[in-house]
């Protein structure tokens, strides 16, 4: 047992200094043990499992940002394997295949696999986020808009929660930004051009009060805000203009302009 509690030990802290390929190796050497000492049932086999599909994830998804597809996937379909059983790991697992296929430019399957997230559990608001992501890509804004919204939804109950608890709301703070930002991008699509505006000013107000200065996160949102609140003004003016010189009704409609990208949680 105490072979297992030092490997426990280790492991833990090269998670902790982002040493997470040589915690896998460690998780796999104690998977060994655990399966001699426990057999292959129990939970603390179970547990070694979903310690290394959460692994795989995150190697996963840093291999992702960095454009290395092939070792991404390859971690991918290893945690695939591993999440078996396990309805809250697969559904991350899913979420995490989505953005593969989808930097792929394989919507449809990644749209397959975020729908399948969504059947194993409906309250998580990365699910949502991504499917927002991949019906704009398909120019499904509608079906974009009702998913960021959902995602709001679930994230301001979350910020709520943790700040009635006094609770750290650092991880949580950005993605609600973002999903603010996005939902602004939906809106703007469909045209909704002032609640848009709005929105834009939300998620910059909330990453004031919420973020760091320096977070990528708030450049982002008030770089998109500045942008919209710019061309709404030209938008007015030239809207004014017009009027004078008596357009045809609809032709002085003006969209907010080039529209922002929704931003990556």
């Amino acid at each position: 047992m105490a072979d297992i509690e030092e490997l426990d030990k280790a492991v833990s802290q090269l998670k902790a200094e982002g040493k997470y390929m040589e915690a896998l190796d460690l998780v796999e050497q104690g998977l060994i043990i655990r399966k001699e000492k426990f057999g292959e049932d129990s939970e603390e086999v179970h547990k070694s499992y979903r310690q290394l599909c959460e692994l795989c994830n995150i190697l996963a998804t840093f291999y992702l940002q960095r454009d290395d597809s092939y070792l991404a996937l390859d971690l991918l379909k290893r945690a695939e394997v591993l999440s078996e059983g396990d309805p809250h790991t697969q559904a991350i697992t899913f979420n995490n295949l989505s953005c593969y296929y989808r930097k792929v430019n394989k919507t449809k399957i990644a749209l397959k696999y975020l729908k399948s997230a969504l059947s194993l559990e409906q309250d998580i608001p990365n699910t949502h986020l991504n499917l927002c992501a991949v019906y704009s890509q398909i120019g499904r804004h509608d079906m974009a808009l009702s998913h960021v919204m959902q995602s709001v939804i679930i994230l301001q109950e979350n910020v709520m929660n943790l700040l009635e608890s006094n609770s750290d709301i650092k991880d949580v703070a950005p993605v609600l930004a973002v999903a603010y930002h996005n939902m602004a991008v939906e809106l703007e699509y469909l045209k909704r051009n002032s609640e848009a505006l709005g929105m834009y000013a939300k998620a910059v107000s909330f990453a004031d009060e919420y973020l760091a200065p320096n977070h990528p996160v708030m450049d982002n949102v008030k770089s998109a805000y500045e942008n919209a609140l710019k061309e709404s003004q030209e938008g007015k003016k030239k809207k004014k203009t017009k009027g004078i010189k008596g357009l045809k009704k609809g032709q002085n409609e003006s969209p907010l302009g080039e529209k922002s990208k929704p931003l990556e949680d």
